[in-house]
């Protein structure tokens, strides 16, 4: 069941927040299915970022005020003129180009655009230059302020267990979103009028405050170690999305219809499709030991080297080796009953091979 309902930053969106009582001092509220479960509102990161970024870069906003200090905007500026001018054959923030700064027309929704502008090369090249760039000598303040959004970025993007968002204390990118969620806590306090947006502070600290309860929720009820948080914003839907449009050649705006065909064909392409570099056919992955896995994980309370023995000829532990028993010894254990089950203990094992081949593709 759902236990968390993502969505960009519109103002019909933050609408469905008001009606379900969610706010800065409310993130969750009471799932409509379930009173026991909670259901949490989370808006998507890069949405967040770009208006992020669009505030605090705004041409008419030329400097503003934090705990860290006075951060400037013509700091990224004096680092594009040193590296494009004066230092043209070396660059640190090699990325960094007019566009990050003032993006014109798509350019504002380009989430690169507003991911490299807090690279930490920007920041590493503020420092490197600060001493012999006039411009830049007092610009330890906005290479605070660019290390500490970098860090919410790696945080909150992670694609991979290694860079994923753990639960346990020093976990590096836990404590990037808690230090941030410290930092604007006392930046609204240290400053009447930040120039971020309401709606978008307000969906930054939901949003940063709802994925450390559902990291929580999943370590306590889940027992899962970690949390992919590239997963919470909307670019695997959109990308599911894409691929239904682009499968439907010219057709780039199916209907119901197709889009529900091309749902189905998809599904079952995925599952004879064999990977990139695979020796195995793709009728023959239908019965590779990674497929029939699912059923070891099913019968594993079972002892079936007996059934298969006598059935098949090898022991269900050579499931793991090359020569992998397929559906269709499992099927002719079941057929064999009579024969097969001679003590009553083993009318259990055939009853579950029964349930599994119903849906061998499970892996629950």
């Amino acid at each position: 069941m759902q236990t968390f309902k993502k969505n960009d930053g519109a103002s019909w969106n933050r609408g469905v927040w008001e009606i379900f009582g969610v706010d800065e001092n409310n993130i969750s509220c009471e799932h409509p299915c379930d009173s026991l479960r909670r259901l949490r509102m989370i808006s998507d990161f890069n949405h967040l970022l770009k208006c992020f970024r669009t505030s605090t870069l705004d041409d008419r906003l030329q400097e503003f005020k934090t705990p860290y200090g006075t951060v400037e905007k013509r700091h990224w500026e004096a680092l594009l003129e040193e590296e494009n001018y004066r230092q043209p054959n070396m660059k640190i923030a090699y990325k960094l180009t007019p566009a990050h700064l003032k993006p014109n027309g798509f350019q504002a929704m380009n989430v690169p655009l507003a991911t490299e502008v807090f690279g930490h090369e920007v920041s590493v090249a503020m420092a490197h230059y600060q001493p012999m760039c006039n411009k830049l000598k007092d610009s330890t303040p906005t290479q605070k302020f660019i290390d500490l959004i970098f860090n919410l970025v790696q945080a909150m993007s992670s694609h991979i267990p290694g860079d994923a968002l753990y639960a346990k204390d020093d976990c590096r990118n836990k404590q990037a979103i808690l230090k941030f969620l410290q930092f604007y806590e006392d930046w609204e306090k240290f400053e009447k009028k930040i120039p971020v947006s309401r709606s978008t502070s307000v969906g930054l600290k939901v949003t940063l405050r709802a994925t450390l309860e559902i990291l929580d929720m999943l370590k306590d009820v889940c027992d899962s170690k970690y949390l992919m948080t590239a997963t919470l914003s909307q670019d695997p839907l959109e990308r599911f999305f894409s691929v239904m449009r682009y499968s439907c050649g010219g057709n780039d705006h199916p209907d119901p219809k197709m889009f529900a065909q091309v749902y189905r064909l998809a599904s079952s392409f995925s599952l004879i499709r064999p990977p990139r570099g695979c020796n195995v056919s793709g009728t023959d992955l239908l019965k590779s030991p990674k497929v029939i896995a699912s059923a070891i994980k099913h019968f594993k309370e079972y002892d079936l080297d007996a059934i298969f023995k006598e059935n098949t000829g090898c022991k269900h532990s050579d499931w793991c080796s090359e020569s992998a028993i397929g559906i269709e010894d499992v099927q002719n254990c079941v057929d064999r009953r009579n024969d097969t089950c001679k003590t009553d203990s083993f009318m259990p094992v055939i009853e579950s091979m029964e349930e599994w081949l119903k849906n061998p593709w499970s892996t629950d």
